[in-house]
C-alpha cells in the first residue's frame, strides 16, 4: 500500500483506491511489515514519529532528519534498536561495492588518498523546489546529496577527523550552501576530500582511491551521470610496454537501475555476505559529521 497526499490530491478516489490509503493512520492500521518513508525532509520526523511509536519498522530515505537534533530524536524513538534504518543506496552501486571491497582487501596497498565528487546538474525549476528552501530542506548541497559521500567516507574510515570545510553560494541565493568542499583525515587514510554541489551543471559522480600499489576509479551513477564504471590500475602499469590507460582493468559497468532493489532485498532477507543496510546509528553518525561541518563553515575567518 501507499500513502501519498500529493498523489491523492491529483487522482479521483476510484483511481487511487486500488493502490493508495487515504491517511497515515489507515496505513498503520493495516499493520505493515515495513514502511519506506520517501518524503521532503521537513515531513520525515512527524511521519516517523507516528510509525515508530506504533512499533512499525521504518526505512527512511536519507538524510535522517534535517539536522542533528532531529536525527537524535528519531533514534530515540527506536527503543529496540531494530526498527529504524536509513537509505544510503550508493552503498549498493556495484562499482562502489567493488572498489570498497578491494580497498578493504588491500588491493591498493597502503591508502594515500581518497577523493569524491558528487554534483547535480540542476534545472531552472529548482528555484521553486523545496530542496532550495533552508527551512524545508534543512540545508543545501552538504545535506543533500552530500550525506551519500559522508556515508561512503565512513565505510572507508570510521574514525574520520574533520580538517577543513568551505562552502559557496551565490547562484540560487536562497540561504543554503550550493557547493561545499570538505577534507577529512583518519589513521587509515591521511587525506579524504569530498566535494558536493548543486550547481555543477553537468551531473557528475566520481570516487577515486589512490594507494601505494595502485588505484581505483568509479565514475557515473546512471541516467544523466552515465553508466557507472569501475576501473582499476596498478602503479606504473606502463612499464609493461603499454600506456597507463591501456594497462587499466575495467572491473564492471553498471546502469545503477537496481540499487534500491538490492537495498530492499537486504532489508527483507539479510545476508552476511552482502553490503549492509545503514542502521539508525550510521545515519546519526553521518548527521554528527554534517553538524560539525556546518559549525566549521559558520565560523568567521581570521
Amino acid at each position: 500500500g501507499c500513502y501519498d497526499p500529493a498523489y491523492l490530491d491529483k487522482q479521483s478516489k476510484h483511481e487511487a483506491s486500488e493502490y493508495s490509503l487515504a491517511s497515515l493512520e489507515l496505513l498503520i492500521k493495516a499493520e505493515p511489515d515495513l514502511v519506506f518513508v520517501s518524503t521532503p525532509h521537513h515531513a520525515v520526523t512527524t511521519i516517523c514519529e507516528s510509525l515508530l511509536s506504533k512499533g512499525v519498522r521504518v526505512h527512511v530515505e536519507k538524510p535522517l532528519g534535517r539536522d542533528l537534533t532531529e536525527a537524535k530524536y528519531l533514534c530515540s524513538l527506536d527503543n529496540s534498536g531494530s526498527l529504524l534504518t536509513v537509505g544510503f543506496n550508493y552503498r549498493f552501486f556495484r562499482g562502489v561495492e567493488g572498489l570498497l571491497r578491494d580497498l578493504h582487501n588491500g588491493v591498493f596497498g597502503e591508502i594515500i588518498s581518497v577523493e569524491m565528487i558528487l554534483g547535480h546538474g540542476g534545472a531552472p525549476a529548482d528555484q521553486s523546489s523545496w530542496k532550495l528552501d533552508p527551512l524545508l530542506a534543512g540545508g543545501g548541497s552538504l545535506l543533500d546529496p552530500g550525506v551519500h559521500l559522508i556515508d561512503l567516507c565512513r565505510q572507508i574510515a570510521p574514525d574520520l577527523q574533520l580538517e577543513y570545510a568551505s562552502s559557496w553560494s551565490g547562484y540560487w541565493n536562497t540561504g543554503i550552501e550550493e557547493e561545499v568542499t570538505v577534507a577529512f583525515s583518519s589513521k587509515q587514510v591521511p587525506s579524504i576530500i569530498i566535494k558536493s554541489s548543486i550547481v555543477r551543471w553537468r551531473s557528475e559522480f566520481s570516487l577515486r582511491v589512490n594507494g601505494t600499489f595502485g588505484y581505483g576509479l568509479v565514475q557515473g551513477r546512471g541516467r544523466s551521470y552515465g553508466n557507472q564504471t569501475y576501473i582499476r590500475g596498478k602503479r606504473w602499469g606502463w612499464t609493461d610496454g603499454i600506456s597507463q590507460s591501456e594497462s587499466e582493468e575495467l572491473i564492471c559497468v553498471d546502469e545503477c537501475k537496481d540499487s534500491f532493489l538490492r537495498e530492499m532485498a537486504q532489508l527483507i532477507t539479510p545476508s552476511e555476505t552482502s553490503t549492509k543496510v545503514a542502521t539508525a546509528l550510521d545515519g546519526l553518525l553521518v548527521m554528527q559529521s554534517v553538524d560539525e561541518i556546518y559549525s566549521r563553515i559558520d565560523q568567521p575567518t581570521t
